[in-house]
C-alpha cells in the first residue's frame, strides 16, 4: 500500500526474515543512490552480543532467556538511537532489520523515524530459498529465517513489499530507487 508523501526520503526501512537479502538489497542502495546513504544494520549491534546471549541461555536455560530477550533488545535500541542521532542531523540512512514480533517490533522505529519521510520495503522469500540461502552462510541457526518468516511482517504497512527469489539485490535496489524518484516527483508538485 502507497501512502500520500510530502517530504522527501531520508530514511529507507528494509525488515524482513534473515537471508532475505536486506543486507545485500542495502548495500545495492548505498552503491546506486546519489549521496551518502547509512547502512545501520540492526544484525551489527546483535552480533556484538550473540555469543555472550549464546552462553547465558546454556547457562541458565530457560531462566536465562528473559535475560537473553533484554540484551537483544537493548541492541536493537542502541540501533534506533543512532538511527535518531543521524536523522537529527541531516543524514540518509537504510535500516536493514528483523522486527521479529511485527508491528509490535515496528513501535521503536516509529517512535524515531517520520512515516512521512521513511520508506518501508518487506523483503521475503519461499521457504525452501531461505533454508538454502541460510544453510550457505554458517552463521546462522538452522530454521531461523523460516520461523521469523510467519511473524516479522505483521501488521506492519509497508510502501514496498518484495519476493527476493526472483529479485537479486540491484533488482531491489532498482525499484527502492524508482519509489523514491517517484516520490521525489511528488514533493516537487
Amino acid at each position: 500500500m502507497t501512502r500520500a508523501r510530502t517530504a522527501p526520503i531520508s530514511a529507507i526501512v528494509i525488515n524482513g526474515p534473515s537471508s532475505s537479502g536486506k543486507s545485500s538489497a542495502a548495500k545495492a542502495l548505498q552503491r546506486s543512490l546519489p549521496g551518502l546513504w547509512w547502512h545501520l544494520s540492526t544484525d551489527s549491534l546483535a552480533d556484538g552480543v550473540t555469543e555472550a546471549v549464546q552462553r547465558l541461555i546454556e547457562r541458565e536455560g530457560r531462566a536465562g532467556l528473559e535475560r537473553a530477550q533484554q540484551t537483544l533488545d537493548l541492541a536493537f535500541d542502541c540501533s534506533a538511537f543512532v538511527a535518531e542521532r543521524l536523522i537529527g542531523t541531516g543524514q540518509h540512512i537504510i535500516v536493514d532489520t528483523v522486527l521479529q514480533a511485527g508491528w509490535n517490533d515496528a513501535g521503536r522505529w516509529n517512535d524515531v523515524l517520520d512515516r512521512s519521510t521513511s520508506l518501508w520495503v518487506g523483503l521475503s522469500a519461499r521457504p525452501e530459498t531461505l533454508r538454502s540461502r541460510e544453510s550457505a552462510r554458517h552463521d546462522r541457526p538452522a530454521g531461523m529465517a523460516e520461523r521469523q518468516l510467519s511473524t516479522v511482517h505483521e501488521g506492519i504497512d509497508y510502501d514496498l513489499r518484495l519476493d527476493t527469489d526472483d529479485i537479486d539485490p540491484d533488482g531491489v535496489s532498482r525499484i527502492v530507487a524508482e519509489a523514491l524518484t517517484e516520490r521525489a516527483n511528488r514533493v516537487e508538485r
